[in-house]
């Protein structure tokens, strides 16, 4: 019995991970621009530190997913149409 010889497709490539956070910092900080927050209303509002939601907005650090959700949330935004728009922002060549 022969297996053949195929090989394993290729992963598509990562993008750069400080690319990656730059982007999502200034979506999540156009976010909370529209509502109308303050990093210190913001943080209080999904449990975290002020300076934890300065650092991502500025790309320095890249929010885990639980934080992404209720950040979007607190801002009256779908989880998914942030990860969507962001996607199409990196598709776009954005941050």
């Amino acid at each position: 019995m022969t297996t053949g010889s195929r090989r394993p497709k290729s992963p598509p490539s990562l993008p750069d991970a400080k690319r990656v956070a730059k982007a999502v910092g200034a979506k999540l900080r156009d976010m909370r621009d529209m509502r109308g927050l303050s990093q210190p209303e913001l943080a209080t509002l999904i449990g975290v530190q002020p300076n934890y939601i300065s650092m991502a907005e500025r790309g320095v650090r890249c929010p885990r997913l639980h934080v992404l959700v209720a950040w979007a949330h607190a801002c009256r935004y779908r989880a998914e149409d942030v990860l969507s728009r962001l996607e199409k922002a990196m598709e776009e060549g954005g941050p």
